[in-house]
């Protein structure tokens, strides 16, 4: 899905358990430098949900991540489970 399209669709936050699967519906970066982990429209992977978590335990600037709670960490996926990847579904 095109950057354009995953920021005009209905988003919710989910848990990074929950994330895996769901399409991305905002940046995720460490800045510096800035360069995206990923962006809006692409699958979070497993590998990817790692080395955000990665990131945050190495204390890196992490933008992106939605923080309820010193615990509670989420990030932004689309609302429409339409788009959750078949490879996450078995």
């Amino acid at each position: 899905m095109g950057i354009a399209e995953a920021k005009e669709s209905a988003h919710m936050n989910v848990s990074f358990m929950e994330a895996a699967g769901r399409v991305s519906g905002d940046y995720v970066y460490v800045y510096p430098p800035g360069i995206p982990i990923i962006t809006p429209g692409e699958v979070f992977s497993r590998e990817i949900i790692r080395e955000i978590e990665v990131a945050l335990k190495s204390d890196l600037n992490v933008k992106g991540v939605i923080r309820k709670g010193k615990q509670d960490l989420r990030l932004c996926v689309l609302k429409e489970a339409r788009w959750r990847s078949k490879l996450f579904n078995s």
